[in-house]
């Protein structure tokens, strides 16, 4: 099965309690002294780190919002934009200004402001961010300040979409967009078939120019949903961050709970049970660790 997003505090909560290894009388209360949302976001940056995709998750960035400001104030939830990143925005209708490359200021997790924008209008609707990436141009050559001389460039990282590749970019030079399949091509082609995405670019000349003046704008990432075995090593991991407050809360060795009823047993070690959720982890991590194609 899979998911439309990273899991969360309360996917975390439910994991834990379904596992059966907490005492039912008293799980709410150990599970409210822990943070349990910093330690699934620790548990995604574990594992973009450790399978070397970053972004792991392209999910799709939707602008909500744009002041008629100077500058101009973006609201696009959970934007992945640090201070000092390229992006492209397009479609905003209204504050049309927003549309277009830009450097971000990060302001908050929602929000973001466009350096050096004036707005036009007020906002009305639409509008999707997309991240841009600048390159060298490939090859051995780096003389003076020159680079490239090759055909191919890697990226350094999944691409499972390109709206635009610009090339000669430069302080004083907005850049020449390229054409797929006639000045370039992504690869390995078969990508989206074998359910990865592209890593590399196949220009269909040897690319020449100043450092950092090929740009890329695209979804970057390794999948545009969360598969069911990632959706668990995650948690399995998140898991393994909350292990040592739980068994400082209910010791070890979990005992048994009885009532008139029935007697459920929580016998089972809770290093036994941390054994598991580090293989279930690393095996996923094997799975998916990066490799150039």
């Amino acid at each position: 099965m899979s998911h439309s997003a990273y899991p969360t505090s309360s996917d975390l909560g439910a994991y834990l309690k379904g596992l059966n290894i907490l005492d039912p009388t008293t799980q709410d209360a150990v599970l409210a002294g822990i943070d349990l949302s910093q330690l699934v976001g620790a548990a995604i940056e574990d594992w973009e780190h450790d399978v070397d995709w970053r972004p792991f998750y392209a999910p799709t960035y939707a602008i909500t919002g744009a002041t008629n400001t100077s500058p101009i104030v973006v609201t696009c939830e959970d934007h992945p934009l640090r201070t000092g990143m390229e992006f492209l925005i397009s479609g905003v209708t209204g504050n049309t200004a927003a549309n277009g490359y830009g450097v971000a200021t990060r302001l908050s997790a929602d929000t973001f402001s466009i350096d050096g924008s004036t707005g036009n209008g007020d906002y009305l609707s639409g509008g999707t961010l997309e991240l841009t990436r600048r390159f060298d141009p490939p090859g051995p050559a780096t003389r003076f300040n020159w680079r490239g001389g090759g055909k191919v460039l890697a990226l350094g990282g999944g691409l499972l979409s390109v709206s635009r590749i610009l090339v000669g970019v430069s302080s004083s030079y907005a850049g020449y967009t390229l054409t797929a399949g006639e000045d370039y091509w992504l690869e390995p082609a078969d990508a989206p078939y074998r359910g990865y995405p592209y890593t590399q670019v196949r220009f269909s000349w040897h690319r020449t120019g100043l450092p950092q003046s090929v740009r890329i704008t695209g979804v970057w990432g390794f999948c545009d949903s969360i598969g069911g075995d990632v959706w668990e090593a995650i948690l399995a991991r998140a898991a393994v961050l909350c292990y040592p407050q739980i068994s400082l809360t209910v010791g070890n060795v979990i005992s048994s709970v009885e009532t008139l009823s029935t007697k459920v047993s929580y016998a089972k070690a809770l290093s036994d049970q941390k054994a598991a959720w580090e293989k279930t982890y690393a095996e996923a991590v094997a799975e998916h660790k990066f490799a150039y194609m």
